[in-house]
């Protein structure tokens, strides 16, 4: 797997390509149309020099590796939102690769239906983090959640495997409304769950009412057989050991 975050990207590109490329933000026109409360994204972009295209690597890519089907892996920022989507997705679609796609999924893109309807989308990844629309304002500062429900059960009719990961914010979506209304989008979905905690705040033990949360979330979906799990490592260790303690 190879992160692109160098400036000389198409040299990097070439010498050290594999199976599955990951665009990691720091491209000309990246950006993020929603404010997600627990992302520094913009800020962190804030200290690279996005000078590059994405399309630029993407013919460097196509073209070292034209006998072999790799993936690429668009994360950081919200692709989607991307005045050139449309342009770098219908590039793709007679191209020997296969996409994977982190998104908010707010944006909707024909050219994204196009590689779903060619079975070319490995999975969709989306931090939806709340089970109602009241607290994905709070948590996403946007007013999207019934977009995103939309986009989400329109992409999943084409057997897509979907990742929907649910954040914990202590005090905002530690509750049984959100839990059970995020519950039951992951069971018409038939998505793969996984559970976080805030990735900057790493340091800092989670109050105990939002832990007994997110062992009622785990819970409630292995009720409904569906695949979940933790992302450990983004919880400080006095909460790591808590968890594993009543994970299967």
């Amino acid at each position: 797997m190879v992160y692109l975050i160098k400036k000389n990207y198409p040299v990097y590109i070439n010498n050290h390509l594999n199976t599955s490329v990951v665009f990691s933000g720091g491209f000309k026109g990246d950006l993020c149309n929603v404010n997600c409360i627990y992302c520094n994204y913009t800020s962190v972009m804030g200290d690279r020099s996005p000078n590059v295209g994405i399309m630029d690597v993407l013919q460097v890519l196509i073209n070292s590796k034209k006998n072999s089907c790799f993936e690429i892996n668009f994360a950081g920022g919200e692709f989607f939102a991307r005045k050139d989507a449309e342009e770098i997705l219908n590039y793709l679609i007679d191209k020997n690769v296969r996409i994977s796609v982190t998104t908010n999924a707010s944006v909707r893109r024909e050219g994204f239906i196009k590689l779903l309807v060619n079975n070319k989308v490995n999975y969709i990844n989306v931090s939806l983090d709340c089970g109602s629309q009241e607290t994905y304002k709070k948590v996403k500062e946007r007013d999207f959640y019934n977009r995103v429900l939309d986009n989400l059960n329109e992409w999943s009719k084409f057997n897509v495997q979907i990742y929907l990961k649910y954040i914990f914010i202590p005090n905002v979506n530690d509750n049984q409304i959100d839990i059970l209304g995020f519950v039951n989008v992951c069971k018409q979905l038939n998505a793969s769950v996984t559970i976080s905690a805030n990735s900057y705040n790493i340091n800092e033990q989670l109050p105990s009412h939002t832990l007994e949360a997110a062992k009622y979330l785990y819970n409630e979906i292995l009720k409904n057989k569906l695949p979940v799990s933790f992302t450990l490592a983004l919880f400080n260790e006095h909460d790591r050991n808590l968890i594993s303690s009543f994970i299967r």
